[in-house]
């Protein structure tokens, strides 16, 4: 459970909820042949399947939509599911509109409790609200690929650049 809408604590709420089986990276650089590069807000995966799995964190409908308008929308070759992460009442007042962007992305749903507080709700995982469909041609990791991700995953941890 972590205090405030922001992008930081939605991190901290996944890493948390997603670390006890999955190996989480937080800010990543992708890089996309022939078209450049966009950072994903937290790649993970799971060393017995490597699976890499990106999710995309948006605190509301108008930075959800501007997603869509990117030069370059989360194409990396690695990436095998995609996910948006949003604030439930976000999904739940514009539920219509964010259905019909996902495509084959999947959503994870942040709960908002406690909002009676003066200084801001508070906000736990809540659930996979759409299960993210497999990209086609992709596969799994290599276990060199794999070392790559957890050696940038320590590098932000030990230089202080974590989420």
């Amino acid at each position: 459970m972590s205090r405030f809408l922001s992008e930081y604590n939605f991190l901290q709420i996944l890493g948390g909820h997603l670390f006890k089986q999955n190996i989480c990276v937080p800010n990543v650089l992708m890089t996309v042949p022939k078209k450049g590069q966009y950072e994903a807000d937290l790649l993970y995966f799971n060393l017995k399947s490597l699976h890499l799995t990106e999710v995309e964190i948006k605190l509301n409908l108008q930075d959800f939509l501007n997603d869509f308008k990117k030069k370059i929308y989360h194409e990396s070759n690695e990436v095998m599911y995609l996910y948006y992460c949003l604030p439930s009442n976000v999904y739940y007042l514009h539920k219509d509109v964010i259905d019909s962007k996902l495509g084959d992305a999947g959503l994870i749903l942040l709960h908002d409790i406690d909002t009676d507080t003066e200084d801001g709700a508070f906000y736990e995982f809540g659930c996979y609200q759409k299960r993210a469909k497999k990209r086609k041609g992709v596969s799994k990791l290599s276990m060199d690929r794999a070392m790559y991700y957890m050696r940038l995953g320590c590098m932000k941890w030990i230089h202080g650049k974590t989420y």
